[in-house]
């Protein structure tokens, strides 16, 4: 605790400014070679047909890998899920089968002597496609109640307190709003890149990840190998506010590729490809009621999110919590639905869930307020640190968790000094 309110530098930050950190792509590994993905251009459906007779006739090209002559991969099944996977479905299973479940979709891969080789071969496969009727339109309408592995998970359909619909009727002062908040990428400057080599069966990883144990507990279940036959190295992260904790297909895909020619292979997704290839924060479309007393109590609170979500995972976020926990309100009521769609899989971006939850529920407290700015004010700040304190404690250890319960505590007592230090007028 000494550190606190000193000018401490970041451990990596020189050598992130001079140029000294050393990347997952920017490894050099004995007998390299690059590989592309080749990905799907349609949202849903299956694959008909797949000409890869052109690109292995490229020049350079080692192998060509698709379902069709890809190992089988045994998946093997986990004793627990990772903490940071959705609780419910099933994650992609990388070149199993002939399934399209989203537009860009990896479908197969290109391995060659050199990146560009490899990429110019990925835009030579020609696909066809059985193509079905496809849900990439966000539509509330269709949202549908969690499933029971993710409400046993903390996200469950609905919760109740008191009696908030008969509490919002009496109450003196209403807003009733619905706020939408699109999908968002992480973009950080490091793209999400692997290298795999193999040594017998046993596989090292140089991997942009913000979780080894994770990696490696995945592709062991992946490839059916025992955890400590994996290695994985990822001594600095480029930034990913999250994108990076889920072991994504393009780290399966590397290790498969590196099996097939015998040689270390790197891949590296391109800008485009990471906005299909990994996770993002998820759109919302949220309704927000409150109640109040004129002078400015809340007497009732009504939240229903709608939430993207894949057609394959249940990823489920913390979005209603703002609502139902960050301001006294005896009468609450909350319910979470999720919008299935064939997109990939959403994920943690900073702050996950509650960035979304506490802009609906402070925009509507904002509203139910009126003209009084410095109560407003006050009670987003407060709303903020207590995010910001929940996240720490949820994902953070030591002394992140010990700062994360000092700035939720002064959070609640600021919170709770602004809104009763003076009192409110009538309206």
């Amino acid at each position: 605790m000494s550190l606190i309110g000193q000018p401490v530098s970041r451990v990596d930050g020189r050598a992130k400014v001079t140029g000294g950190a050393q990347y997952a792509a920017e490894f050099d590994v004995r007998g390299l070679v690059h590989a592309a993905l080749v990905t799907s251009t349609m949202p849903h459906g299956s694959i008909l047909t797949m000409d890869t007779a052109a690109a292995e006739k490229a020049d350079g090209v080692l192998a060509v890998i698709t379902h069709l002559n890809a190992d089988r991969l045994p998946y093997r099944r986990m004793k627990e899920r990772p903490a940071v996977d959705p609780p419910s479905g099933e994650a992609l299973r990388v070149f199993q089968d002939a399934d399209v479940v989203f537009s860009g979709q990896p479908i197969g891969v290109v391995v060659a002597q050199t990146v560009e080789d490899a990429r110019h071969a990925a835009r030579l496969v020609r696909v066809t496609y059985n193509e079905a009727a496809e849900k990439t339109t966000f539509d509330s309408a269709r949202a549908a109640a969690p499933s029971e592995a993710t409400a046993e998970d903390g996200e469950p359909g609905e919760t109740r307190r008191g009696h908030a619909v008969r509490a919002l009727d009496e109450a003196e002062v209403r807003v009733d709003a619905t706020y939408v908040h699109p999908r968002e990428h992480h973009n950080a400057i490091e793209m999400h890149a692997t290298i795999a080599a193999w040594d017998g069966d046993r596989l090292t990883l140089w991997d942009k990840t913000q979780w080894v144990g994770n990696t490696r507990a995945v592709i062991a279940h992946v490839f059916g190998l025992p955890e400590d036959h994996v290695r994985v190295i990822s001594p600095f992260v480029g930034g990913a506010f999250g994108s990076a904790l889920r072991a994504w297909p393009h780290v399966t895909v590397a290790a498969l590729a590196a099996r097939r020619v015998g040689r270390p292979v790197r891949i590296e997704l391109s800008r485009r490809e990471c906005y299909t290839s990994i996770g993002f924060r998820p759109h919302t479309e949220q309704r927000v009621a409150l109640g109040a007393r004129r002078d400015g109590r809340l007497t009732a609170a009504i939240a229903e999110v709608a939430a993207q979500t894949s057609t394959y995972e249940e990823h489920a976020e913390e979005t209603i919590n703002a609502a139902r926990t960050t301001y006294a309100c005896p009468n609450v009521l909350t319910r979470y639905r999720f919008v299935r769609m064939h997109t990939n899989t959403p994920t943690s971006m900073r702050a996950p869930g509650h960035v979304s939850g506490a802009f609906a529920a402070a925009f509507a407290l904002k509203h139910v307020l009126g003209d009084r700015p410095w109560l407003y004010r006050g009670v987003f700040v407060y709303a903020t640190l207590v995010a910001i304190a929940t996240v720490y404690g949820r994902y953070h250890f030591a002394v992140d968790a010990i700062a994360g319960v000092i700035v939720g505590t002064v959070a609640a007592v600021l919170g709770r000094w602004l809104l009763t230090y003076k009192s409110v007028p009538a309206y």
